[in-house]
């Protein structure tokens, strides 16, 4: 995605014109260094966990929740 949106493409150029991206590079490094690309360290699918409301159990996505609404315009709550 990225560099399609770096690219020379007219489409790139014009998302790049209009549109803000915000990307978010890795979610779950904890899990990934311990193998699973699923789910967390301790083996949560963070995915399933989406709506979830404990910050202290899922401190991870209480993190992305905050800085999606924080960067959203129009207040959009996931």
């Amino acid at each position: 995605m990225i560099n399609f949106l770096l690219s020379d493409n007219p489409v790139a150029k014009i998302l790049r014109d209009h549109v803000t991206f915000k990307f978010i590079p890795m979610l779950n490094p904890d899990g990934v260094f311990v193998g699973n690309y699923r789910t967390c360290i301790l083996g949560q699918d963070l995915n399933r966990c989406w709506q979830e409301k404990s910050t202290h159990a899922y401190p991870t996505l209480a993190a992305v929740k905050a800085v999606t609404e924080k960067i959203s315009s129009d207040k959009v709550h996931l």
